[in-house]
């Protein structure tokens, strides 16, 4: 289930009255490869996708479908249940129940992405995209994405530790429908709040930075141990009314945070300029 108003991050207040939607999204991508071709690697995918939603007016009704006896303890869990899911928050007015067929269909997508393959301490990855219009149905918009990520030892800091960094960017054409578009918040963006909290974003920037450094292990042998430090910060042009992505306005928030990371995993505590502290753990990617 996606907040469409009332919860956090939407558009109403109350959350005994939270509107949510279930989104489904099923499609095939075929790409195409090019590695050796230095300095740049090349890829372009070719997808198309069914998207299809279904309105529950509540919060209560949602957990209704599911378990009519349940419904109380589900209506007050469903949102904690939002902040790990992988899809992002989208905010839609009552128009949905009318146009939901147009602004819920199937989208074809080609897109094409540079990776860059230098040696150096920079990574720097351009991706265009743009949907087909093959059909009525079909969205009919282009979206350009930048970002690029650094990675610098600090052996005068200490030993074994490292800076990385990494930037992005992206902006899309206007008739980018709401259900596609990047949303501000969340740990792709910022670290500590829930994925979309500050608003969908058709012009996005977002920065992060961290310290890591290796504990614990014997002498001349690499650790699987590391503690980290961390912020990160994002702005954009969101989404002002839901269901009228012509209206945008400013958005921003920030975080810091510190990590443990043993081999793979890692857990982490963030404070976000929204007052929120949150602790979580995952996949170091």
């Amino acid at each position: 289930p996606l907040p469409l108003s009332g919860a956090e991050g939407g558009s109403g207040g109350g959350g005994g009255d939270a509107q949510y939607m279930g989104l489904a999204r099923a499609g095939v991508t075929l790409r195409a490869e090019a590695r050796r071709q230095r300095p740049w690697r090349l890829i372009v995918d070719a997808t198309a996708e069914k998207v299809a939603g279904v309105k529950a007016r509540t919060a209560a009704s949602v957990a209704e479908t599911a378990d009519p006896a349940g419904a109380a303890s589900a209506a007050v869990s469903v949102d904690d249940d939002l902040e790990d899911d992988e899809l992002y928050r989208i905010h839609l007015d009552e128009k949905f129940e009318e146009e939901g067929e147009s602004l819920l269909d199937m989208p074809v997508t080609l897109s094409a992405t540079a990776v860059s393959q230098t040696p150096g301490p920079l990574r720097h990855r351009f991706v265009l995209k743009k949907t087909l219009p093959v059909h009525s149905r079909c969205p009919d918009y282009a979206q350009l994405e930048y970002d690029v990520r650094a990675l610098v030892a600090t052996p005068q800091v200490r030993p074994g530790s490292t800076l990385r960094a990494k930037a992005q960017a992206s902006v899309a054409s206007a008739r980018q429908p709401e259900y596609l578009m990047r949303g501000l918040g969340g740990h792709s963006t910022v670290r500590g709040t829930s994925r979309g909290q500050f608003g969908l974003a058709r012009v996005l920037g977002a920065i992060s930075t961290e310290w890591r450094t290796p504990i614990g292990g014997k002498p001349g042998e690499e650790s699987i141990f590391a503690l980290s430090l961390f912020t990160d910060a994002g702005t954009g042009l969101v989404v002002s009314e839901p269901g009228d992505s012509s209206r945008l306005r400013p958005a921003a928030g920030m975080s810091v945070g510190a990590g443990l990371l043993v081999g793979p995993i890692k857990f982490e505590y963030t404070l976000a300029t929204t007052g929120e502290a949150r602790r979580t753990f995952g996949i170091d990617v």
